[in-house]
């Protein structure tokens, strides 16, 4: 028989079989390399808990790690004191969870040591249990929680995973102290301004869009909201977190800023980030849970629950685009006006996030805030325009007006933040927070609310505008002061 016709007939004969091995070994390649959503695994736990996730990986220094995300069910308060787990006939070593206080729908991050090395692709069953005190009443004050830590109460569950090839790593947290160094109280929900250098923190502890960043006050997790700069190799990154809690005089507090496994991204309900740096559009935006008021007009259509339109002229209302972000176009006599329907008192900021904003012959955009109405002429208002000018107009008295004006403002190119404070004292405009202009008034109008997008001529259409905000005023107009304390273990 010739060599040709015999190897033609041995592929015919086990191709197949070889067709075989090569899918079962691509699949095997799959299951062990693919994201971890996509891995087969069953968690479940008998009482308190919801178990979302779980993670069984080799681990080079302490033989593997479980990892389980699960969410609190119960009213009240659990505080972990520890968590271990017993998987492939071997008991952890050591375990903890993170947040260490938890109240119901909040999610806890816990990670378990075991000595035995899995092997991947394989599925193990095993056991795990958090351990803890309960306390039925929620707390009244988290960082003198009455919830004391012990292990009154023992949550068991059961797993079946599969072994996979991912970096859990660990857990880490930053200590950051927060001084209000003035002689009045630093109020309940005031968004203080955290930044930090990224590119100088482990690289091990960040995930790469710094989505596994969490804060914790008393143990507890706290709204939070990055900015700006929101990438481990960032040199400056902006997170805004909502203190639930007063700061007293000349007093401090500390918040711990955790970095949990760098599989954990922004969850868009205690941790998120500004809507203009996701796909999609506002994919992890939470904005609304950490300012006094937000809007990121995500979508195509306007929230009419906090929104109205108005207009400010006599010819017939100007029109208004809402596509991931707004703008608006006057007509010849009238503009339109976008006017919040929540009222909100000083002093207080309010800033929006746009583009930079036109001028025409006769007018320019504004960001106003003044008594609520369908007209923008009560109360004081923020005009900017371009090239490069902002000028404040303001009432000094009741229907008796003022204005001060600066130009250029620092830089008139690119998405940039505008904003406007009020105190009751004076009034001031910024740009990217660096101050542009500011007048004084003792003039308080009252029934304070947010107004923006305006423009008076025909044709003129504004920058889109991505988000709008008001937040807390400082005492005295200062803010407290952070320290970064080390990068540690948790």
């Amino acid at each position: 028989m010739p060599k040709s016709q015999s190897a033609i007939e041995f592929l015919t004969t086990y191709g197949f079989i070889f067709l075989i091995i090569a899918i079962t070994l691509s699949l095997l390649y799959l299951f062990i390399n693919f994201p971890r959503t996509i891995l087969p695994f069953n968690c479940t736990i008998f009482s308190g808990f919801n178990c979302n996730d779980a993670i069984y990986t080799p681990n080079a220094t302490v033989g593997s790690q479980l990892f389980i995300i699960v969410s609190d069910m119960m009213p009240g308060t659990l505080n972990i004191t520890g968590f271990n787990a017993y998987m492939d006939f071997a008991n952890s070593t050591s375990g903890y969870c993170a947040a260490s206080i938890v109240t119901e729908g909040e999610k806890t991050y816990c990670i378990a040591d075991i000595s035995s090395a899995p092997r991947l692709g394989n599925m193990y069953s095993g056991t795990f249990k958090i351990i803890g005190n309960y306390c039925a009443q929620p707390l009244a004050n988290i960082t003198t929680p009455s919830c004391k830590g012990g292990n009154g109460y023992v949550y068991s569950g059961s797993i079946n995973v599969q072994a996979s090839k991912l970096n859990i790593g660990g857990i880490y947290y930053i200590p950051i102290t927060i001084t209000n160094t003035q002689n009045a109280a630093v109020p309940a929900h005031f968004q203080e301004e955290v930044s930090f250098n990224p590119s100088l923190i482990n690289p091990l502890a960040e995930r790469g869009d710094l989505g596994n960043i969490r804060f914790y006050y008393g143990g507890k997790e706290i709204y939070s909201w990055c900015e700006s700069g929101c990438t481990s190799t960032s040199s400056d990154a902006i997170f805004w977190i909502r203190l639930p809690e007063a700061i007293p005089p000349s007093s401090s507090t500390v918040v711990d800023m955790y970095f949990l496994p760098t599989l954990v991204d922004y969850s868009g309900i205690h941790a998120g980030e500004a809507p203009e740096l996701t796909t999609p559009y506002a994919k992890y935006d939470n904005g609304a849970n950490v300012f006094n008021f937000y809007d990121s007009f995500s979508g195509t259509s306007l929230n009419t629950n906090i929104w109205n339109i108005g207009s400010q002229g006599t010819g017939a209302l100007g029109t208004y685009n809402v596509s991931d972000g707004v703008n608006t176009t006057a007509n010849a006599t009238s503009a339109i006006n976008i006017h919040s329907s929540s009222e909100f008192g000083y002093p207080a900021y309010f800033e929006w996030y746009s583009a930079p904003f036109v001028q025409g012959t006769s007018s320019i955009n504004r960001l106003q805030f003044g008594n609520s109405g369908t007209t923008p002429q009560e109360g004081e208002a923020l005009l900017m325009g371009a090239p490069g000018s902002v000028t404040i107009q303001y009432q000094t008295a009741a229907g008796t007006w003022a204005y001060s004006t600066s130009s250029p403002i620092p830089d008139s190119s690119g998405d940039n933040i505008y904003g406007v404070s009020a105190n009751g004292t004076d009034v001031a405009a910024y740009f990217n927070y660096v101050p542009a202009v500011k007048a004084a008034t003792t003039y308080v109008p009252t029934n304070v609310s947010f107004g923006a997008f305006l423009n008076y001529e025909s044709g003129i259409t504004s920058p889109k505008v991505y988000w709008v905000r008001v937040r807390a005023y400082p005492p005295d107009g200062i803010a407290p002061t952070i320290s970064l304390g080390a990068l540690t273990p948790a």
